[in-house]
């Protein structure tokens, strides 16, 4: 009898710690993305020109490359684009009319594990006066970032893809 009672414990312990940690992750992870938030909008505010509108930065990146994958926050304003990539302490801004931006919907597919994912969003494509170009990915949900969905409402709407 304590021989089938002891494995049912251990899991039931297992399972609430794996339950409380996951709990405690998400939260860290929100709380991450709110504070980068932070930071470029502070960084933004220092930057801002008269008459520039609102920056909304989205989380952005380049396809699932292992070794290759590149992140960034990206924002437009009705005079610049702002482009910040993660890791970077400094945001690049660029006059809106030497730039360009594209975005439409798109659909992933991923296998591994066998198993199959799809995911949704969109591919952006931004072209820098440099010569400089990145084909990144905007996913449409982001569930531990709690502000992308108006970020991303808004960048869409800069852009022309809403």
């Amino acid at each position: 009898m304590l021989t089938q009672i002891i494995p049912l414990v251990v899991f039931a312990a297992i399972g609430y710690f794996a339950f409380t940690r996951m709990k405690a992750m998400k939260g860290s992870a929100g709380g991450s993305y709110e504070a980068e938030r932070a930071r470029l909008a502070a960084e933004f505010a220092a930057l801002r020109q008269p008459g520039e509108n609102d920056a909304a930065f989205v989380g952005v990146g380049t396809g699932k490359t292992i070794g290759k994958n590149r992140q960034f926050y990206i924002a437009l304003t009705n005079k610049r684009l702002l482009l910040n990539e993660v890791g970077s302490p400094q945001m690049l801004a660029y006059d809106r009319g030497a730039v360009g931006v594209s975005a439409k919907k798109a659909k992933w597919t991923t296998t591994g594990n066998m198993q199959t994912t799809t995911t949704y969003g969109y591919d952006v494509d931004v072209k820098l006066p440099s010569g400089e170009s990145h084909a990144l990915r905007l996913y449409a949900e982001s569930p531990y970032d709690t502000g992308h969905a108006p970020a991303m409402s808004t960048f869409l709407r800069e852009v022309g893809a809403a």
